[in-house]
């Protein structure tokens, strides 16, 4: 019997079977400050945004993000529409100036969901890692 393939994060762990796939997400560079944009599967068609698929939830288990060229307030929200306002926001933080910021944060997305990230700082790289499972 082959050892269970195991993925996580801090004290929440996964293990990999056919249904279930650890997924990096994020979020475009160019989007600019102050507009919604939804998270993009690395890996994916880079225009699409990523939607939770049916019968499924996304796992976020911990996201990365660096302000480069001015520092500012960073959000994610769960939303039934992609690249859009509105939703629940679920997190709130800052962007300091040139610093690699990273997070462990726990937070389930339901099937149909977008994850929209949206922040005051012109240039961001975020990425967010997680897991996609039977819901």
């Amino acid at each position: 019997m082959a050892d269970p393939v195991v993925v996580g994060y801090e004290g929440q762990k996964f293990i990999i079977d056919t249904n279930t796939r650890a997924l990096g997400l994020y979020r475009p560079n160019y989007a600019g400050a102050g507009s919604f944009w939804s998270a993009r599967e690395t890996g994916g068609d880079g225009d699409a945004a990523y939607v939770v698929p049916a019968s499924k939830k996304f796992c976020l288990l911990q996201h990365n993000w660096t302000c480069i060229g001015a520092e500012g307030q960073i959000f994610i929200y769960d939303h039934d529409t992609a690249d859009s306002s509105g939703g629940t926001q679920v997190w709130q933080g800052s962007g300091v100036l040139d610093l690699q910021c990273s997070t462990p944060y726990y937070r389930e997305f339901a099937a149909g969901q977008y994850i929209n990230m949206k922040s005051d700082a012109t240039n961001l790289n975020w990425t967010l890692f997680g897991v996609e499972t039977d819901a």
